[in-house]
């Protein structure tokens, strides 16, 4: 199941009230040819998401120039999944700048949504 499939389920696919999914999407300028850096730093949450029990990183996105991308991490709380991740997000240079958005609330009411500037 990827994001999409997550953030706008089918009607039958709806989660039950044991499975609310919010999410964290990072926004950052990457700016690099390589993928090495972006690559490093998804090993890095994933390792923590694990760690923690805090969720799971769905994906990641870069125009096609590498100029700018998006992250998008899906946990039951994007309030502890941001948190748990923050010291990782503080220790990467090209996030510097960026921004979370931490959508949360039931899923028929995702007017909650927090904005944070990295």
């Amino acid at each position: 199941m990827n994001f999409f499939t997550r953030f706008f389920p089918k009607k039958q696919e709806q989660p039950g009230q044991d499975e609310i999914y919010q999410f964290v999407i990072l926004k950052f300028n990457y700016g690099f040819k390589s993928l090495d850096k972006i690559n490093e730093l998804k090993s890095r949450l994933e390792a923590v998401l694990k760690d923690q029990n805090l969720g799971d990183y769905d994906e990641h996105e870069l125009l096609h120039d590498n100029s700018e991308g998006y992250i998008y991490l899906v946990g039951p709380d994007a309030r502890k999944l941001f948190h748990g991740i923050e010291h990782e997000l503080k220790a990467t240079p090209f996030l510097e700048g960026g921004g979370a958005s931490l959508i949360v609330g039931q899923i028929k009411s995702r007017k909650d949504r927090i904005e944070i500037e990295l």
